[in-house]
């Protein structure tokens, strides 16, 4: 998380403060998503006494969905970044000057 707040430090100069919901939510998923990956990889990928997927293997995936949309809106991946549109200092009063001459 340091990484990533320290990305956003460089590419925005600052946090803003109402992307640390999103910012928490991301720490916890990725916390549970290698806690989950470290029970799976010890107790294995199937249960051959049940004949059963380990049930955490679901639950895995729909982590790495969400930490995938929460690493989207916030800018952090290749094609985030290159959807993100980069605009000049907005100058107001330049911009209703040209339209009304």
């Amino acid at each position: 998380m340091n990484g990533i707040r320290g990305y956003l430090n460089t590419a925005y100069g600052a946090i803003d403060p109402s992307w640390e919901l999103t910012l928490e939510l991301l720490e916890d998923n990725l916390y549970q998503y290698f806690e989950y990956k470290n029970i799976i990889k010890q107790a294995g990928v199937f249960n051959f006494e049940t004949y059963r997927k380990n049930p955490l293997i679901s639950t895995l995936k729909d982590i790495q969905a969400t930490i995938i949309k929460q690493v989207l809106n916030l800018g952090l991946s290749p094609y985030a970044k290159a959807k993100i549109k980069i605009t000049e200092d907005d100058n107001s009063d330049e911009f209703i000057n040209s339209l009304t001459q």
